[in-house]
């Protein structure tokens, strides 16, 4: 039995960046993309199918890397 990967883990790993981060940059670009326009994105680059619900959720939590306070 193969092991589980979440959506967000999976689409960290083949971006090879945090995917909050990846969003953050897609949403600030002068087009100012919408979440739907990055689930788009993201699944033609890498393959890995979102909902734009998932996407805002993973962009509105906090940044795992900064500890909490």
């Amino acid at each position: 039995m193969q092991p589980t990967t979440t959506p967000r883990a999976a689409a960290t790993a083949a971006l090879g960046e945090d995917v909050r981060m990846w969003i953050e940059r897609q949403r600030n670009t002068p087009a100012k993309l919408s979440y739907r326009q990055i689930a788009d994105t993201l699944s033609a680059e890498t393959g890995v199918k979102v909902t734009r619900e998932a996407l805002r959720r993973w962009h509105s939590e906090p940044d795992s890397s900064t500890p909490a306070a």
